[in-house]
């Protein structure tokens, strides 16, 4: 789970080629907006996903300390994609309020664009909020720390 926000940014940005041809076309405006996410949010993903590895690889030896570690990042992780499947969600509810300014450093996305955009941080969201119920669910296994 914790790479899933790293593999979505890479694949953003190796569409960057696309996106030169397609400017103007519908998947040209979700691949733009997600090609500011990924360049701007990897202050974000960046940290989330160091913490997030550091609490996989403890879950093996020190199950109480990966838990924490994971918790963490996969918290971090839920609350930056909610964030942003709420903020396309919204902007596509109020009807588009950029589309008359010039000065936005992305274009205004329609209901289906949208859709289209804010669908992988939802199941990124969906995929971290299912890691926690995991991470949760299943006590401490006979390996537990001595501490």
């Amino acid at each position: 789970m914790a790479l899933l926000p790293i593999l979505f940014a890479a694949a953003t940005l190796l569409s960057a080629h696309y996106l030169d041809e397609h400017r103007q076309s519908a998947i040209g405006v979700v691949l733009s907006n997600w090609y500011f996410v990924a360049v701007f949010g990897s202050v974000v993903i960046v940290p989330v996903l160091a913490v997030s590895l550091c609490g996989a690889a403890a879950l093996s030896r020190r199950f109480r300390i990966g838990r924490l570690l994971s918790t963490v990042g996969c918290t971090a992780a839920l609350l930056a994609t909610a964030a942003l499947t709420y903020a396309g969600v919204t902007e596509a509810l109020s009807g588009g309020i950029r589309q008359q300014d010039p000065n936005s450093w992305t274009p205004s996305l329609s209901a289906l664009e949208t859709l289209v955009f804010a669908t992988p941080f939802a199941v990124i969201a969906g995929a971290n909020m299912w890691a926690l119920v995991r991470l949760w669910a299943r006590g401490p296994s006979a390996q537990d720390d001595k501490a």
